[in-house]
């Protein structure tokens, strides 16, 4: 593995969510990460 980690992420969107993320260093893709998102609408403070 190189000295540096690049993260390539794409959020998906519809109701729910999910995060998707390419991991790289100089050389290839070393690995994959996903998240699940919650997605609501926000809250005004104070309410």
């Amino acid at each position: 593995m190189g000295e540096w980690v690049c993260l390539e992420a794409t959020t998906y969107v519809d109701g729910l969510g999910l995060a998707d993320t390419a991991l790289l260093d100089e050389r290839s893709r070393i690995g994959r990460a996903a998240q699940t998102l919650l997605v609501r609408p926000r809250v005004p403070s104070g309410a």
